[in-house]
């Protein structure tokens, strides 16, 4: 067996790509798209991929286009609550601070696993849509992981393919920590298939060296 029927034939290997990607996912859930729900501004893929990328400047200015229109609406003529008003947007933008960083952290370490895995790089904004207030992956995406993921595997030889092994597990390891640190349920796979086993009785994976038997 080579290393493209590996793959080809054990779709549990596959979704070891896609694993980082879905715990960034339910980060983001938790994280900017829960605080966006709770500030009462419906998220959508561009508004959440632009906070990621160009940080808590984008959502204060949200916030304060919105207060500025309250201030119309309400016919608001004291300049001291007007300020009070948009200091209170300002503080709560400051509330992203963190899920920005953690979410900005968990996509750039996805992004350089698929990239090492693959050898292509996606944005933020290919990886999900915004669906009934909650990010999910695009079909299209995985797809095109999925995709990218079999051709990278079956082009290399034993020892390429190890190493690809032993960086990806090195990625979902501390995606899963990561996720853990962030009070998120980590993603667990019960079953790793070709390729990978448990590491000492853990939670964490590692290469199986029965894989390089099958290459």
């Amino acid at each position: 067996m080579d290393s493209k029927q590996i793959i080809e034939t054990d779709e549990k290997s596959i979704n070891f790509v896609l694993t980082s990607i879905q715990s960034d996912i339910n980060s983001l859930n938790k994280g900017i798209i829960g605080l966006l729900v709770e500030d009462g501004i419906t998220p959508t893929a561009e508004l959440v991929s632009r906070i990621i990328n160009e940080g808590v400047e984008v959502i204060r200015n949200v916030l304060l286009e919105r207060c500025d229109k309250d201030i119309k609406r309400l016919k608001i003529r004291s300049k001291t609550i007007e300020e009070s008003m948009r200091n209170d947007a300002r503080q709560l933008a400051d509330r992203y601070q963190t899920a920005v960083y953690s979410i900005n952290n968990a996509f750039a370490r996805t992004s350089g696993s698929i990239n090492q895995m693959t050898g292509q790089t996606y944005s933020t904004q290919q990886a999900f849509a915004v669906e009934n207030g909650k990010a999910v992956i695009l079909e299209d995406f995985r797809q095109q992981v999925e995709q990218d993921f079999t051709y990278e595997v079956k082009s290399k030889n034993q020892a390429d393919l190890w190493e690809m092994l032993g960086r990806f597990a090195e990625s979902y390891n501390q995606v899963n920590k990561a996720a853990e640190r962030a009070g998120i349920m980590p993603v667990m796979v019960d079953d790793f298939g070709s390729g990978f086993r448990l590491k000492n009785d853990s939670d964490e994976i590692e290469p199986d060296p029965r894989v390089l038997n099958l290459v």
